[in-house]
């Protein structure tokens, strides 16, 4: 065999022998690493794990050993919680195998985080761990899942008095999706159920819905807010929610038009007197009780005068009135007619005119004559009646007898003149002997359904001061022309 065969053989022997060595070498090794792990306290798995994403914002730390640990070996810097080079306080507790570590605060949102396990913490065998292991974790990004409260609703629930150009002001714990605000999830209603039209204006977290129109004086309203309405985030709101309020009443809508006739607003008073409210009062003039009138309605601000009421007769709409009547004054108040000539009178002025004239209710005449008072006459405190009225005590030669032309003395609050003295004025009503039907509050009254007799109201020219009294009360047969008695028209719209 050549030499260069052999040599070739020896190297090729001494190679083998080479790699089956270090095979042996490395079971054997292996083998040893085996045994050492198990010898060891070691952690298994740790939660969140290194690069972990997404982390809640409350959560704890947990890492998990081989055995069982010793509770007095763990201290408070065992697990470490870091962000931004700053330490997070928290709580640590043993649980067997396990070691827990639960910040004290919640965790911020889209933030990087390391934490430790630290060395130095051994199990029950004793054997402790030996290294330190560091993880980090990112906190998943923000997501607003909180729904928005309605914290404030103007007008408040149950308000009255409200002024009819009001808007509805609504206020939210934070800013509102203008898009989810709309009629569907908002509703300001009428009385009948209606929606009034408005238009919105978000801004943040408050809203304002500003009716297209006025409201109507002394009428009840509704809002109602759905949970359609949302955050910036799509978050509804928490809870529906419905209110309401009642705007402005007891107050002239408009001044007197061409024809006299004031619109007055629906309101609430107290009709009638007692001897406790007034020294003056009689019997058939309580029990002093609440009266609602819906409204709105019109009241002439003046007494049928001569003129008007000849213009009827000369029409053919109405009978005479009693003789001595008519005068060349044609703006004295017309008197000697009958409850039946007024009503006629009432209907041919309806026929000429686009509002439906009738009587007044006694509770209407009285809600004006007092115009807000609740004192005998609706004067000012310090006035002097006789500015405002004529009767007794200024029905004397140097002003003459008997009626004087309407609109001589002062009017009251809602702008009506002679309420007080002049002359009486027919009501729509029949007399009652008192109020105890209506004693425990009525609305809209409108008198017995029968009766012999018809309410004046307002005293006249020639009675005494107690007897103008806002809530005085007599009573004639219907077909009664007396000197002392005219009327005054009220008006449906």
């Amino acid at each position: 065999m050549p030499k260069s065969s052999i040599f070739m053989t020896v190297v090729l022997v001494l190679l083998s022998g080479l790699f089956s060595c270090s095979k042996d070498d490395q079971e054997e090794h292996a083998g040893s690493d085996s045994v050492l792990l198990e010898d060891t306290f070691h952690i298994l798995s740790v939660q969140p794990e290194d690069g972990a994403e997404k982390i809640p914002q409350k959560t704890s730390l947990i890492a998990q050993f081989n055995s069982e640990i010793d509770n007095e070996t763990v201290f408070p810097g065992s697990i470490t919680l870091v962000q931004n080079s700053s330490f997070i306080q928290g709580s640590l507790h043993v649980d067997g195998k396990s070691l827990h570590f639960q910040p004290n605060d919640n965790l911020t949102y889209s933030s990087s985080y390391t934490w430790s396990v630290v060395s130095g913490i051994r199990g029950k065998s004793g054997k402790m761990l030996t290294t330190t292991s560091r993880m980090s974790f990112q906190t998943q990004e923000y997501v607003d899942q909180i729904q928005p409260q309605l914290l404030h609703v103007s007008p408040l629930d149950n308000a009255s008095g409200v002024a009819v150009d009001t808007s509805i002001e609504l206020t939210f714990s934070e800013p509102i999706l203008e898009a989810s605000i709309t009629t569907e999830n908002f509703s300001l209603l009428d009385a009948s159920g209606h929606q009034v039209p408005g238009i919105f204006d978000t801004s943040g977290s408050h809203v304002v819905y500003t009716p297209s129109s006025t409201l109507d004086h002394f009428r009840q309203y509704h809002i109602q807010i759905g949970t359609g309405i949302s955050d910036l985030s799509g978050n509804s709101l928490d809870a529906s929610s419905e209110t309401s309020f009642e705007t402005l009443g007891n107050v002239v809508i408009n001044p007197a038009d061409s024809e006299g006739m004031i619109l007055i607003s629906g309101g609430r008073f107290m009709m009638g007197a007692n001897n406790q409210t007034d020294e003056n009062a009689e019997e058939n003039e309580g029990p002093v009780h609440n009266v609602t009138l819906t409204g709105p309605f019109y009241i002439s601000d003046h007494e049928v005068t001569v003129g008007e009421y000849k213009a009827c007769v000369d029409a053919g709409g109405c009978s005479e009135p009693g003789s001595g009547t008519y005068s060349d004054n044609l703006n004295l108040p017309v008197n000697k007619v009958s409850w039946v000539q007024a009503t006629e009178f009432a209907q041919w002025k309806t026929s000429q005119a686009s509002k439906t004239f009738r009587l007044c209710t006694e509770a209407e005449w009285e809600y004006v004559a007092r115009a807000g008072t609740t004192t005998s006459w609706s004067i000012p405190e310090d006035a002097n009646l006789q500015d405002y009225a004529w009767y007794d005590s200024n029905n004397t030669s140097s002003y003459g007898t008997g009626p004087k032309q309407v609109k001589t003395r002062l009017p009251n609050a809602f702008g009506l003149y002679d309420v007080h003295g002049n002359l009486r004025e027919w009501v729509q009503d029949y007399a009652s002997a008192d109020y105890s039907a209506d004693a425990n509050g009525v609305t809209d009254p409108q008198g017995p359904l029968e009766g012999e007799y018809r309410v004046t109201r307002g005293g006249h020219y020639s009675e005494s001061r107690k007897y103008i009294r806002s809530s005085h009360r007599e009573q004639k047969t219907d077909s009664t022309k007396y000197v002392g008695v005219g009327f005054r028209l009220c008006a449906d719209p």
